[in-house]
Formats: structure tokens, C-alpha cells, sequence
């Protein structure tokens, strides 16, 4: 079961949605983030900075560059507690089930 709910807490979410050519909304866990730009050249702005991306389309190859030096406002995340069992107690099982609740930060 604890392995389970810790793979649980690996996944990601990424969703593009195309508002108009050049105009991409991202949506995952941490937020949305607008992207202009187009296959191989654009600028993506997220609570960690402004990026740009540049890549050659249907490659795999690309480059993503920090633009600005904004720090993020946002405390990092708390690290998982290293557990010494295979079972979680009853503390630990409420205490995940807590964060989990909250969300991400």
C-alpha cells in the first residue's frame, strides 16, 4: 500500500491548450503559464521565470534558456519522510493523508 501511495505522488499532470496559432496555455499541478511562440522558437513564462525554448521540430533536440533571474515566491516542497518499516503507523498515514489533501504548495 505505501509503495503504491508513493507512486501515486510521482505523477505528473501536463495539459496544452492551443487558444489561437502562437498561443499555447499550459496547465499542471503548479499553475498555468502562457507560451507564445512556435514548433522550435518560443518564450514560456511560469512562477519560475521567463524561458525560452528552442529545439528542431520532430527531433527530440531542443534547448530551454532562462531569460530573467525572478526567484521563486514559493517555499520549496517538504521531502518524504524516509520510512523504517514496510507499514506506515497510524501517525504516518494520517499525516500523509494530510499533505495530500493540501495539495502542492
Amino acid at each position: 500500500m505505501k509503495s503504491f501511495l508513493l507512486m501515486l505522488l510521482n505523477f505528473k499532470f501536463r495539459k496544452k491548450i492551443r487558444i489561437f496559432p502562437g498561443l499555447t496555455l499550459n496547465l499542471s499541478r503548479q499553475g498555468i503559464s502562457p507560451t507564445i511562440g512556435v514548433p522550435g522558437l518560443s518564450v514560456n513564462k511560469n512562477k519560475k521565470g521567463i524561458f525560452l525554448n528552442l529545439g528542431i521540430p520532430g527531433t527530440g533536440i531542443y534547448n530551454r534558456i532562462k531569460l530573467d533571474d525572478q526567484k521563486s515566491e514559493e517555499p520549496m516542497k517538504p521531502q518524504l519522510k524516509k520510512f523504517k518499516s514496510n507499514k506506515f503507523t497510524k501517525q504516518e498515514m494520517e499525516d500523509l493523508i494530510r499533505d495530500l489533501k493540501k495539495g502542492p504548495p
